[in-house]
């Protein structure tokens, strides 16, 4: 049962960081590329209060439907490692 744990907390992680990830770069990164042009202090700082309130949406929204997605990815993943491992220990005991 620990290994079924450890799986489904390890693909939920890598899921979420990789989400998390995909964010940063679509936003921000973007917004600092024009970080050099004469747009001005203030429609910087805008854009980054933006891109903070769509990533807190995006959060909000997508990010609670695809840990669901992620969640159950991981339990069947994880089901079938601890089934394949106790398969392994019973045939080392017979």
């Amino acid at each position: 049962m620990k290994t079924f744990e450890n799986v489904t907390k390890a693909v939920i992680a890598v899921g979420m960081i990789a989400f998390t990830g995909w964010i940063i770069i679509s936003l921000y990164i973007p917004a600092l590329s024009y970080l050099h042009s004469d747009m001005g202090l203030l429609a910087l700082i805008l854009g980054f209060v933006v891109a903070t309130l769509f990533t807190v949406l995006v959060w909000g929204f997508v990010g609670m439907g695809f840990s669901y997605i992620l969640t159950a990815f991981g339990v069947i993943l994880g089901a079938i490692i601890e089934g394949i491992s106790t398969l392994i220990e019973h045939h080392k005991r017979v």
